[in-house]
């Protein structure tokens, strides 16, 4: 399994990078660990967007148009257009595995791709039903504990 790794720079130094490795002999590199990414994007985002170079992620979460509460009263939960994300095309070309991989009201999202994904425990895609018929590009994936799709997906 390829990991994304956190190390250390040399002695005395307050450095960190990152470094992608491939730990089938079960042995983290010198002085790194796996890195344990929570992926998202900030509100306001528009267009085409592309996350690389993240193998691993403690989970994959983007939420595009506002998050209703179970007690909200506003069922709609239309956000102010500044907390909109408006994606068109999000790609991940370089994730392997995380355990939760989300997408929520994606209104705009056309094309989602996640090439190299092979395990996840939920697969979670609600689109709401209001976005543009949606592509999906999951070529690697064979190991779901979960999977829940709604919406308007291009077959």
């Amino acid at each position: 399994m390829q990991y994304t790794y956190e190390c250390r720079g040399p002695p005395g130094s307050n450095e960190t990078f990152w470094s992608t490795s491939d730990n089938t002999k079960g042995e983290d590199p010198t002085d790194c660990y796996p890195a344990r990414w929570h992926v998202a994007i900030q509100w306001g985002v528009n267009g085409s967007f592309s996350i690389p170079k993240v193998v691993s992620a403690y989970e994959v979460s983007m939420i595009g148009a506002g998050w209703c509460s179970q007690t909200s009263d506003d069922m709609d939960c239309s956000p102010p257009p500044e907390e909109i994300l408006n994606i068109t095309s999000l790609e991940l070309p370089d994730l392997v595995a995380t355990p939760t991989f989300r997408v929520y009201r994606m209104h705009v999202l056309q094309s989602l791709k996640v090439p190299k994904l092979e395990r996840t425990d939920t697969l979670d895609l609600d689109l709401g039903g209001l976005s543009p018929s949606i592509s999906l590009d999951f070529p690697s994936l064979s190991d779901v504990g979960y999977i829940h799709m709604h919406g308007n997906i291009d077959a």
